[in-house]
């Protein structure tokens, strides 16, 4: 039974060996006699990806999600558009919803337009674009009571540019 356990786990641990020494990719491209030919074609950076050298694409990654001035923040939990420094904890509350658009990628940047036309008007006040699936939604603000809220939405109707706005319920950040 030992020599079994043994002769296994040396047909497992070999070959993983020699992988840990070359590229996955190196190792998936291995000629090998009576097998097919496999052939990667990949970017540099989705190799490195692959391969374990995330930090050349982490900063990639980091871009996704910048403040509104650059790109907007999309990602399936919602993230702050212009992060405020410091500390935070969520809680129930309320926030203004800008616009709730469909799914297609015309949809998210209708979204991010929007949340820049808000950012525009209102620089103070965090913006979200979340996907919340089917429908890419921006939503404003961090209020505790919905009387709070409903002054924002107040203030927003008086430019005449968020005609479609409204107060929803919502988990908000709640900054210490």
């Amino acid at each position: 039974m030992l020599n079994r356990i043994t002769l296994l786990l040396s047909f497992v641990l070999i070959p993983l060996m020699g992988m840990a020494q070359g590229k996955y990719t190196d190792y998936l491209q291995k000629r090998v006699a009576g097998q097919g030919q496999v052939v990667v074609h990949q970017d540099a950076e989705l190799d490195d990806l692959v391969n374990g050298k995330a930090s050349a694409t982490a900063s990639k990654a980091d871009k996704a999600s910048s403040n509104i001035s650059g790109e907007m923040a999309e990602q399936e939990e919602e993230a702050p558009v212009v992060a405020p420094s410091g500390r935070h904890t969520t809680a129930n509350g309320y926030r203004v919803q800008v616009v709730s658009l469909g799914s297609t990628a015309k949809d998210k940047a209708k979204a991010e337009s929007m949340g820049r036309l808000f950012k525009n008007y209102f620089p103070g006040t965090n913006v979200y674009i979340s996907f919340r699936s089917p429908h890419y939604v921006c939503l404003v603000g961090d209020y505790k009571t919905r009387e709070e809220a409903s002054e924002m939405l107040q203030q927003m109707r008086e430019t005449r540019q968020f005609g479609s706005a409204s107060v929803v319920r919502s988990k908000i950040n709640v900054y210490y």
